[in-house]
């Protein structure tokens, strides 16, 4: 039942840190994610554990979305082609659930994809219908790229998150 209760309050904040990022894409997003992270570390995390798959999935997802911007897939508003910050930390609120509220994916990768490819579709749908960034393909045609292209790299992650967490227990029985 614990373990039940820490996964939703993962998801609550992630969903929380998510829908604000997307809000207010701005400098609120950055400072939102902090107290999430201090948050979720004093109550069900571990940065010593996690680190490694914050980290690779800020990176990851980070370069997937700046490679879909140089690929002219997404349009960040003005000159850059570099992910804008508020949108990193959506990347942020993924890590933080990849170990907790979407650990199940793992077990059950059929349905996991599906989720995922359905999460990252309405993510990416409201990314370019409500928010600065845009896309210079038809919606629907970008949706889907992205969709499939960060459903791959989550189960990316999680493959690198499976490793790492092996090597945690390993070296702190």
């Amino acid at each position: 039942m614990k373990q039940l209760n820490a996964s939703w309050l993962n998801s609550a904040l992630a969903l929380t840190g998510w829908l604000i990022c997307m809000a207010t894409q701005s400098i609120w997003a950055i400072a939102a994610t902090a107290v999430i992270l201090m948050i979720h570390f004093s109550t069900s995390g571990s940065w010593k554990k996690e680190r490694e798959i914050l980290v690779i999935t800020l990176i990851l997802g980070s370069a997937l979305d700046s490679v879909m911007s140089n690929l002219s897939i997404l349009h960040f508003t003005g000159d850059s082609r570099i992910l804008p910050s508020w949108l990193a930390s959506v990347w942020i609120m993924l890590g933080l659930t990849i170990r907790h509220s979407l650990s199940w994916i793992s077990k059950n990768r059929r349905i996991g994809n599906l989720f995922l490819i359905l999460l990252t579709a309405v993510h990416y749908s409201l990314l370019i219908q409500f928010t600065y960034v845009s896309s210079y393909l038809p919606n629907w045609q970008s949706v889907i790229i992205l969709s499939l292209s960060a459903t791959v790299l989550i189960n990316i992650i999680m493959i690198f998150s499976d490793v790492w967490l092996e090597r945690y227990r390993r070296q702190n029985p």
